[in-house]
């Protein structure tokens, strides 16, 4: 049963995110921006979307989006942080990993990655994620 506040949270997230769907130049421009500031994005989408999650847990858990001493603000702010540790993260590796299998006798590891799919490009993808997950 949805009660008054969660058709209002539902009614809130629409809200914001509706506009990004309904109005093409709007998506365009976040696009560029996050084209162009991916440190900066990463924190903003992670404060935001992880915050979120929190507060939703929260609902779950106690059936209210805000309680005393929850710390919307400060939980947004290291989850803002973490993001751009993952964003960095996902640069080093999705960079350094190919470099690592051309060193040890995979030629154009590199280069396959803007190339076209292949079974080489799934192999040197699965190697990123692999080398994300273990290190």
């Amino acid at each position: 049963m949805i009660i008054r506040k969660d058709l209002l949270f539902l009614l809130g997230l629409m809200g914001f995110f509706l506009p990004f769907f309904i109005f093409k130049e709007l998506f365009e421009a976040y696009y560029q921006f996050n084209l162009e500031h991916g440190l900066l994005m990463s924190f903003i989408k992670f404060a935001l979307l992880a915050t979120l999650g929190e507060v939703i847990g929260l609902r779950i858990k106690t059936g209210n989006y805000h309680q005393k001493g929850f710390g919307v603000l400060p939980r947004a702010i290291v989850w803002g942080f973490l993001g751009m540790t993952i964003y960095m993260a996902f640069a080093i590796f999705s960079s350094g990993t190919p470099v690592l299998l051309e060193r040890i006798g995979i030629r154009d590891a590199s280069s396959v990655l803007h190339a076209e799919l292949s079974w080489k490009k799934v192999f040197v993808s699965f190697s990123i994620s692999t080398a994300l997950n273990l290190f």
